[in-house]
């Protein structure tokens, strides 16, 4: 029940105001509505009720504890497809402490994994212990946000001021750090979601699908691969990336 209380006040990821009094439109944001009814009341997930289950699982009909490690092992594509097995595989997954928890207070994450292809990069267990930490990673302030490409909780200052969260297209990636296609593609990324992002209101086009990498892990790539900030900055100065 105390960890229910925790996670149920830490998990909520929609606008936040910043300090000029604006409204940041994230991921959550874009998602479409659940129902007609989500504007005007909060949103309570009820997960689905469902017959008895009458076929087993097999070679996985296990010890509800073991199949409890087993189920917070799981990345969140892997707890996708286990779940359209069979109903008993749904209830197993259903009845998971953490992924319960998960499911009706941090509903939004989970849509959000699904909705830019991240669902497999991180399991049950690391996510629960992400949403049940209130502090930014940097900073220590409170982490009001959750950034789904290296899941670090980030402050209403990192997320607003920090070019770390603004993840790059491919392109850019290639031009401003002079990586290579190899490199680019061990780098983590994510498929951009389309929609109205920033600040303030309707003042951009519509972002459309696209792929994006991670600013971060692409900037370190770039001074592994030129051996310094110096020699990658010599680099992206002489190259001409015309040819």
């Amino acid at each position: 029940n105390e960890e229910r209380e925790q996670l149920a006040e830490l998990a909520y990821f929609g606008w936040r105001s910043n300090r000029t009094g604006f409204r940041f439109r994230t991921l959550d944001w874009n998602l479409p509505l659940l129902d007609r009814w989500e504007l005007v009341s909060p949103r309570c997930i009820i997960l689905a009720k469902t017959g008895p289950s009458t076929v087993g699982l097999g070679t996985l009909d296990l010890p509800l504890k073991i199949l409890s490690c087993i189920v917070s092992s799981l990345d969140i594509s892997a707890i996708d497809q286990f779940k359209a097995m069979n109903r008993r595989s749904l209830e197993v997954v259903n009845t998971h402490p953490q992924f319960k928890i998960i499911n009706q207070q941090a509903h939004d994450t989970l849509r959000g994994l699904r909705a830019i292809k991240t669902k497999h990069m991180i399991i049950v267990q690391t996510l629960f212990e992400k949403l049940s930490t209130s502090q930014c990673s940097e900073y220590g302030d409170y982490g009001g946000y959750i950034y789904l490409v290296t899941f670090e909780r980030v402050c209403c200052r990192c997320f607003a001021k920090k070019d770390r969260y603004l993840p790059l297209r491919e392109i850019d990636a290639l031009k401003q750090f002079g990586l290579t296609l190899e490199i680019l593609r061990t780098l983590p990324r994510f498929q951009g979601y389309p929609g109205h992002y920033g600040k303030g209101f309707f003042t951009r086009e519509k972002e459309p699908y696209i792929s994006l990498i991670d600013s971060a892990s692409a900037y370190g790539a770039g001074i592994v691969c030129h051996e310094s900030f110096e020699a990658m900055q010599e680099y992206v100065a002489n190259i001409n990336f015309n040819i």
